[in-house]
């Protein structure tokens, strides 16, 4: 995965951040729920849209240390960020060969909360890097971002078989997947092994042409579903006070025999 340089406080220069309440964007910060409107401050400079929920930009507190695992808290007090209170929980264990890392949310709220949890791993790219993935259906998206049309399969490319993550245009787009499972190869390392649990229906890909990174996210909700009630089966989950959601993500490093 690409790597962390030391003293980075920018979540964006990292390996891997957390999104939640919500994954992905909100159109334009603006949705209705319970027949209020909700209007939520910008968090991603000049961007029109409101991305990735409050955990990604947030001090996490550590509440348990072992020498293999870690267990780190979110408090959200409500407001306008979000309006309802939660507490959302990453648990970190180590194995001999790769990290489980599960995220949690808990409604604090005394009322239904809508909710949604995804995994944002960046990964290194050069030339020889290759990914492997079964991706369903995407969602084609228009100027802003957001999706506008159900595709074909294969539409943005295929990657069934091992190929290189690369797009001469921007990939930034959701898929809908059977199995949020997949693989990266790089040349001269064993490869990475993603797994995340059944939770995730939807699988983000973002290839920047250009950079030497791209990622993939795994999911529980496709892009702005909050706004999309009409899409059947949009992953958007709504949470009673006290119910909780939570998914896990399974990085494995496949060392040959």
């Amino acid at each position: 995965m690409r790597p962390t340089p030391d003293g980075v406080t920018d979540p964006l220069q990292t390996a891997c951040f957390p999104l939640v309440p919500f994954a992905n964007r909100i159109a334009f910060g603006a949705f209705e729920w319970d027949g209020r409107t909700h209007r939520l401050p910008h968090n991603f400079g000049d961007h029109p849209h409101v991305l990735h929920g409050t955990g990604w930009q947030s001090p996490w507190t550590a509440t348990v240390q072992t020498g293999d695992s870690l267990s780190i808290e979110h408090r959200h007090e409500g407001g306008a960020a979000w309006p309802w209170p939660f507490v959302a929980r990453q648990d970190f264990r180590l194995s001999d060969d790769g990290c489980l890392i599960s995220l949690t949310i808990n409604n604090l709220a005394d009322e239904d909360m809508p909710a949604g949890l995804g995994f944002h791993p960046y990964f290194n790219r050069d030339a020889d890097t290759r990914l492997q993935v079964q991706l369903g259906h995407p969602w084609l998206i228009g100027d802003d971002c957001l999706p506008v049309a159900r595709g074909a399969i294969g539409t943005l490319g295929s990657w069934d078989k091992p190929a290189p993550p690369q797009s001469a245009t921007l990939i930034d787009h959701c898929f809908e997947i059977d199995d949020a499972a997949f693989r990266v190869f790089q040349k001269g390392i064993p490869t990475i092994a993603v797994n995340a649990g059944p939770e995730m229906r939807w699988l983000h890909i973002y290839m920047p042409p250009g950079e030497p990174y791209f990622c993939a996210e795994p999911v529980s909700h496709m892009p702005d579903a909050i706004n999309r009630p009409s899409v059947a089966d949009n992953g958007l989950r709504i949470l009673q006070p006290g119910e909780a959601l939570a998914c896990d993500l399974k990085i494995v490093i496949e060392v040959a025999p």
